[in-house]
């Protein structure tokens, strides 16, 4: 016949695996959700690096040269 220290000692362990468990799964969850944030941040990053075109193909954002200001009245373009 088992005790009752004994019950509640098995008792403790069922429940210290029940929270390990769920921590483990919850851990993983959210090892995935910042996996999936960091890949969709480092790919709009890349998407940044290259400029579409008015033909449909993209240009390195580098090789893009900017477009000179107006500054009005004075003739001349900062560029």
């Amino acid at each position: 016949m088992t005790t009752g220290k004994e019950k509640a000692r098995r008792l403790a362990r069922g429940q210290g695996q029940a929270i390990a468990h769920f921590g483990a799964q919850f851990g993983a969850q959210l090892v995935v959700q910042l996996g999936a944030q960091l890949g969709a941040q480092f790919t709009r990053r890349r998407a940044a690096r290259y400029v579409a075109q008015p033909d449909g193909s993209a240009l390195p954002a580098a090789a893009r040269r900017p477009e000179p200001l107006n500054l009005g009245s004075t003739g001349r373009s900062a560029g």
